[in-house]
């Protein structure tokens, strides 16, 4: 929607001067943001849908390896063990917002690490377990009947 939009907001500057772009850039920004945290909610709608964590997980991770050699060679237990290491760089210091809010203001799709590092927290405060009435142990796998899914 936000790469639609600016179509709109071009030709709104175009009559206005460019008085309207100084709106439409927060406009957009905000439409950017908006476009990452629907992904989240897929990847929630996702995890409602096959109710394992291990196939949550294996998804995140084809997408990161990008090839079918590469996706064989990974370990989901290290994936998960660096998803629950990894420590979102905006919390630190004002450079590293700055550096972070630049690289990811026009982005349309949050970094893989950090929507799986979402859904895992997700999963772990309990959210998921009200929403669905499935037990952490039964998301995550340590039911024989849910550990035997397959992304």
């Amino acid at each position: 929607m936000a790469r639609n939009f600016k179509i709109v907001l071009d030709i709104a500057a175009a009559a206005t001067l460019g008085v309207s772009s100084l709106i439409s850039t927060g406009l957009q920004l905000a439409l950017f943001d908006w476009e990452r945290k629907s992904e989240m909610t897929c990847d929630r709608a996702g995890l409602l849908c096959v109710q394992n964590q291990h196939v949550a997980n294996r998804a995140f991770m084809k997408m990161a390896a990008a090839s079918p050699k590469l996706y064989n060679e990974m370990d989901e237990a290290e994936f998960l063990r660096q998803i629950r290491a990894y420590e979102d760089a905006s919390d630190e210091s004002f450079i590293n917002k700055t550096y972070t809010a630049l690289i990811t203001s026009t982005m349309t799709h949050p970094f893989l690490i950090l929507r799986a590092k979402q859904l895992d927290n997700w999963i772990g405060n309990d959210e998921f377990s009200k929403v669905s009435g499935i037990s952490q142990e039964e998301v995550r796998g340590d039911n024989p009947s849910f550990s035997s899914a397959e992304a």
